[in-house]
């Protein structure tokens, strides 16, 4: 059955009795009652034929012609309109539209065409659709509120917020509001409260003119005299003349409350708000504290009403700070140190100075120059080769670097001193006696974690090459051990490695007994290393930057000029040229030359190696 079969059937009378729904496959169809040749009741759905509408005819009694004629589907279901008074007295809006400016008019029709009638009036009933509102009623209120009021009373409640304050005014009061603004365009250290009548007068000439007022000197005490008070509707002309945005706030005297009548539509750098009472404008210091409650000023407590506060100064406040700690974590308990369990477990003592011992290291390169093919799209023009590592032992305080031309030697030389600590560690504690839990235990007091900064997408991408092999060299491993898959010889020592990645970098990478970590990965994104030596071990206590001998900063080297293993031992301080930077297109300041300088003489230096050495070091 089709829609307009379906509305000609329900213009002629049939009730729901007569048309019953039903779910066909291509969705919620309808049927009629008819009677068939038989006598038999029967639904049918489909009224094209016309043995079909003489049965539906017949049936309901209906003349075949005119039920022909509601079955059409050009035939236009006749409508009523009746026009009923609403029950209730409905309301476009909640409440009344503030219209200070023509763009205040303009946004309230908007919103006004964007009422839903429907969802508004109350409709008599739901069968019936609303076509038109033929009559409305619009209720205007005009404003005669002025900020500036000769005979304004203050409660004091008001002058005694200490985020408010009250101008001392001469005989004319209707220049609060240029007081407010003549103290808040005034920048860094307020004057006196007592002192504003110079910038007052300038903010009362800036405004004249805003006006096209004319004056001169002659003219203008009268005019200041004799100054009008300033509307509401007038703010938005306040706030486009002295290019700032004004919030006013009212007070509710029977339930002593604050809040924001006015928001501001203009976006300029500069807010001020004003507490607008009996038409008197007073300044507001802190608005977020204003629109709070009532607070103490000797405990900081705070009250909902004046009344309480005053009770509560009443009776002897005295400052009490009372701080509460819950015994134990309730929503997030940290996840427990294993090992830490185990040693208590078994007793093991000796080997509490090592658990947090680590190492800090931090290579340097040479950018060595290649020859770039132009031909292809993509070319290397420098390649990385590490010179140089400097290790700092945080057990006994001392930093050791290493200068190699081999990058495989400079890895066994690190790696090298490294294991002495290892053996110092593993050696330090006694572990014969823990049984099932000896070999974990061994591994973790045999272990000693290498830590760089930014060294998982620097340093180990430098070394990569190498690790492995000097690492093996150095632990006299045979192999490395693939993960999930058993050696037939049980003899054969393998090292394990297990590596933790972070986007394009390492977190961690544990292998031979070292776990090498990087910091960076463990702090907030975005820290540099000058944010991170300044948050862990203070700011440089030196009174001259030039000459600081505190190393809590890396120093200054020439990596660009150094193209090649042979040039550390040339003699001489490089050019100051030497030490800008072509890939960060920057060049060294004079603070920074300066200190290279005091640096080279302090130290007594001749080469650059000593100069690679004292700055790796200097961490």
């Amino acid at each position: 059955m089709r829609d307009y079969e379906l509305d000609g059937l329900m213009s002629l009378g049939l009730t729901k009795k007569d048309i019953k729904p039903w779910r066909a496959k291509t969705g919620i169809q309808y049927r009629v009652k008819v009677r068939n040749e038989t006598g038999r009741i029967v639904y049918i759905s489909d009224l094209r034929s016309q043995k079909k509408q003489k049965l539906l005819a017949k049936h309901n009694s209906i003349p075949l012609s005119k039920l022909q004629k509601h079955l059409a589907s050009n035939f236009e279901r006749p409508t009523r309109s009746i026009s009923t008074p609403p029950t209730t007295t409905p309301r476009f809006f909640p409440g009344p539209q503030t219209i200070n400016t023509r763009k205040d008019a303009i946004d309230s029709m908007d919103d006004l065409r964007n009422v839903v009638l429907e969802q508004t009036l109350d409709i008599p009933t739901s069968s019936y659709m609303l076509k038109s509102v033929d009559a409305f009623k619009l209720t205007l209120y005009y404003r005669t509120h002025k900020l500036g009021s000769e005979e304004a009373v203050i409660p004091e409640v008001i002058r005694s917020n200490r985020h408010v304050i009250n101008f001392p005014q001469p005989p004319q009061s209707t220049k609060c509001l240029f007081y407010c603004i003549a103290y808040h365009l005034i920048e860094g250290e307020k004057p006196s409260r007592q002192r504003l009548v110079a910038p007052t007068k300038a903010a009362v000439k800036q405004w004249l003119t805003y006006k096209g007022v004319a004056f001169d000197s002659l003219t203008f005490p009268k005019l200041y005299k004799s100054l009008p008070p300033v509307e509401l509707y007038q703010l938005s002309d306040v706030e486009d003349c002295f290019k700032l945005n004004i919030e006013v706030y009212t007070f509710d005297e029977e339930t002593q409350e604050y809040s924001r009548a006015i928001d501001s539509t203009k976006s300029y750098d500069s807010t001020m708000s004003i507490l607008s009472h009996n038409s008197h404008a007073m300044y507001i210091t802190d608005a977020e504290r204003f629109v709070g409650k009532h607070g103490c000023s000797k405990c900081s407590m705070i009250f909902v009403t004046h009344e309480q506060l005053r009770d509560h100064k009443k009776n002897n406040c005295q400052a009490a700070y009372i701080k509460r700690f819950v015994k134990e974590p309730a929503l997030f308990r940290p996840a427990t140190n294993k090992m830490a369990r185990m040693l208590e477990k078994y007793g093991v003592k000796d080997v509490e100075p090592y658990t947090d011992h680590y190492l800090v290291y931090d290579f340097e390169a040479i950018l060595k120059p290649l020859d770039a093919d132009k031909a292809k799209r993509l070319s290397f023009t420098n390649a990385h080769i590490p010179v140089s590592v400097s290790v700092h032992d945080s057990l006994t305080n001392e930093t050791k670097c290493f200068v190699n031309d081999s990058p495989k030697q400079l890895l066994i030389n690190m790696f090298t001193h490294a294991c002495k600590a290892q053996a110092d560690r593993r050696s330090g504690a006694d572990i014969s006696h823990c049984d099932r839990d000896e070999e974990t235990l061994a591994a973790f007091c045999g272990t000693i974690s290498l830590i760089g900064f930014n060294s998982g997408r620097y340093d180990l991408n430098l070394i990569k090459d190498d690790l492995f092999a000097a690492l093996m060299h150095v632990g006299g491993y045979e192999g490395i051990k693939r993960r999930g898959r058993k050696t037939k010889q049980q003899e054969k020592r393998e090292m394990g490695v297990n590596a933790i990645l972070s986007g394009s970098g390492y977190m961690c990478l544990d292998a031979g007994g070292f776990k090498m970590l990087d910091i960076s990965k463990y702090v907030a994104a975005g820290t540099s290393l000058r944010q991170y030596l300044k948050a862990y071990l203070g700011k440089c206590q030196c009174p001259d930057k030039i000459k600081c001998v505190c190393q809590m900063s890396k120093g200054h080297f020439p990596y660009e000029y150094l193209k090649s293993f042979g040039m550390l031992d040339k003699p001489g301080l490089p050019p100051r040229s030497a030490f800008n930077s072509s890939l960060r297109s920057s060049k060294i300041s004079d603070k920074a030359w300066k200190r290279v300088q005091w640096v080279w003489k302090h130290h007594e230096m001749k080469t650059l190696r000593d100069l690679l050495i004292c700055t790796t070091t200097s961490m």
